[in-house]
């Protein structure tokens, strides 16, 4: 009945990570080096936007391309910074693409990790807020409600070895009403506490025959 822990933070220096250690999403913490127009048919870049190529002399010149030392951008820029809709692919090939408002994401976006792992969903102030679906490389996933890139709201979390649990959850920690489905069947249903059941009955599988309650926290066996 395990819980991953710490934040589905994002970035190569995260402040923590899920149970199997890997990065779901990345804060944005790299270096601008410029502003660079690039040649759509040779992909020449230039520091200044030139009237056409000089190197092939295409006329089609990208200016919506920004180079940085961990990856590119290429998206909408406002007066320089990045607002509208855009796509960042670091280096590693992870890619973000969705909404941006004053440099960092907002609004909805979806970001692929190189090592498979995955968020889609909702964005604000370059962390995941709102709906959105997280999964990582191992099967195990989450959809529902996340603030601050935790799991804060309702949700379902469906673990890799099969299990899954539906119900409260409040900075990333289960918590109030939720519903738990064991590998053998047996289902629980009734309040957590920090992380654990608290008040609430286990049943056997597809019917009302208790398997045992906790009450305050302990256990008591039906048989």
């Amino acid at each position: 009945m395990g819980l991953p822990g710490g934040y589905f933070q994002l970035n190569k220096h995260i402040k923590g990570t899920g149970t199997t250690g890997w990065k779901a999403y990345r804060t944005i913490k790299h270096m601008e080096t410029k502003t660079l127009f690039k040649c759509l048919d040779c992909g020449a870049k230039f520091g200044k936007k030139p009237p056409r190529c000089p190197e092939c002399g295409n006329l089609e010149i990208q200016d919506d391309f920004i180079e940085f030392t961990d990856g590119v951008y290429t998206g909408d820029l406002v007066d320089g910074v990045r607002s509208g809709k855009g796509t960042f692919v670091w280096n590693d090939n992870t890619r973000y693409e969705g909404g941006w408002l004053n440099n960092v994401r907002h609004g909805w976006g979806e970001c692929r990790m190189s090592n498979g792992g995955w968020y889609a969903g909702e964005w604000k102030n370059d962390l995941p807020n709102g709906r959105g679906e997280l999964h990582w490389p191992n099967g195990e996933w989450y959809k529902g409600d996340l603030s601050n890139g935790m799991r804060h709201g309702y949700g379902e979390n469906h673990f890799a070895n099969g299990e899954w649990h539906k119900g409260e959850y409040q900075n990333n920690v289960r918590i109030g009403p939720g519903e738990y489905h064991y590998l053998n069947g047996n289902v629980f249903r009734g309040e957590y506490l920090n992380n654990n059941p608290f008040n609430g009955s286990t049943f056997f599988p597809d019917s009302n025959v208790k398997v045992g309650d906790f009450i305050n926290g302990f256990w008591r066996s039906a048989w």
